[in-house]
C-alpha cells in the first residue's frame, strides 16, 4: 500500500489543497484547519450548514493565504503568522480561544457568504484537547474531532460501485474531505488498522469517521446531490449504531515529512 494523495484545508469547509508532501504535526498537517468561518457568536460555520463555503478558494503563497470565490476572483490575503484580537469561539462542544482577522475580511466573507461571519485563527497559545473517550491528551485544529482523516481508495471503489448497482452517479474522493488517501486493494479494510507508519511517521487509528451531508455537496458548485448520495449507499451497509461511517481518524505519534508515493505499513 502506498500513499495516493495528500490535502489539507486551511480554512475549516473551504476547498481543499493537494500536495505532493507535507509536514506532520502533533495536532495534524501543518496549516490544516488552522482558520475558521464563524458567526458573530463565535458558533463555528461549515458546508452543512452553509455549502456556498464551497466555492471558497484558498491558497497558500509567499504574501500570506489568499482567499478568492468562484463568481469573484479578486482575491483578499490574510497573514499566514497567527495574528489577531483574541475571541472566544466553539466547535461542536468545544469552546476555545480563536484570533479574529479583522474588519476587512469579515466583511468580505459575510458579502459572500450572504451571513454575517467572521474568520478566526487558531490561537497557538489555546491548544484544543481532542475527545478523551478516544484520544486522551491529544491536540487537533479547528478539524471536527481528531487531526488527521484516512480514506481508502479501495473503499471508494466499492461504494461506487454500490452506488452504480442503484442507478446513482459516483462519487469522488474529495466529498469526503480526507487528509490522507491511501491506495489499497482490500475495501474497508481500515477498518481494522490500529497502528501505521507512513516515511518516519507513526499515526494510530482512534475511531472510525462518521459521515454527514457534506459528502452529498459537490466541492466545486456547492450543489447538493438531489438523491443523497453517497449517504443514500453508506446506509445500506455501513451503518452502525444510527451513524454511517467512511474513513478513519487517525492521531500522529510523531512528527516528521510524508509524501505521496511512500509506503503504508499496518503493524496492527
Amino acid at each position: 500500500m502506498q500513499v495516493q494523495a495528500l490535502w489539507i484545508y486551511p480554512i475549516k469547509g473551504a476547498r481543499g489543497i493537494a500536495l505532493e508532501r507535507v509536514a506532520v504535526q502533533r495536532a495534524g498537517f501543518e496549516y490544516d484547519r488552522r482558520w475558521m468561518v464563524v458567526n458573530p457568536q463565535g458558533q463555528f460555520m461549515t458546508q452543512r450548514q452553509h455549502p456556498a463555503l464551497a466555492r471558497l478558494t484558498v491558497t497558500i503563497t509567499l504574501e500570506g493565504l489568499r482567499l478568492s470565490f468562484a463568481d469573484n476572483p479578486a482575491p483578499v490575503v490574510i497573514p499566514l503568522t497567527p495574528l489577531g484580537e483574541p475571541c472566544p469561539v466553539q466547535v461542536w462542544r468545544t469552546q476555545t480561544i480563536g484570533l479574529d482577522q479583522g474588519e476587512a475580511i469579515a466583511q468580505w466573507l459575510s458579502h459572500h457568504l450572504a451571513t454575517p461571519c467572521r474568520l478566526v485563527a487558531q490561537s497557538p497559545h489555546h491548544p484544543r484537547p481532542t475527545d478523551p473517550a478516544y484520544a486522551p491528551g491529544g491536540a487537533v485544529s479547528f478539524a471536527d474531532a481528531y487531526p488527521v482523516l484516512l480514506t481508502n481508495t479501495a473503499s471508494l471503489a466499492d461504494l461506487n460501485e454500490r452506488i452504480r448497482a442503484n442507478q446513482g452517479q459516483s462519487v469522488g474522493m474529495e466529498r469526503f474531505r480526507p487528509n490522507l488517501v491511501v491506495e489499497s486493494g482490500i475495501a474497508f479494510g481500515e477498518d481494522e488498522w490500529r497502528s501505521l507508519r507512513i516515511g518516519a511517521v507513526n499515526f494510530q487509528a482512534v475511531k472510525g469517521c462518521d459521515r454527514c451531508i457534506v459528502t452529498t455537496t459537490d466541492q466545486q458548485t456547492g450543489a447538493r446531490n438531489p438523491d443523497k448520495e453517497p449517504l443514500k449507499t453508506l446506509a445500506t451497509f455501513r451503518q452502525r449504531q444510527g451513524k454511517l461511517y467512511f474513513g478513519e481518524n487517525l492521531m500522529p505519534q510523531s512528527e516528521g515529512v510524508i509524501q505521496v508515493g511512500d509506503r503504508v505499513e499496518i503493524w496492527g
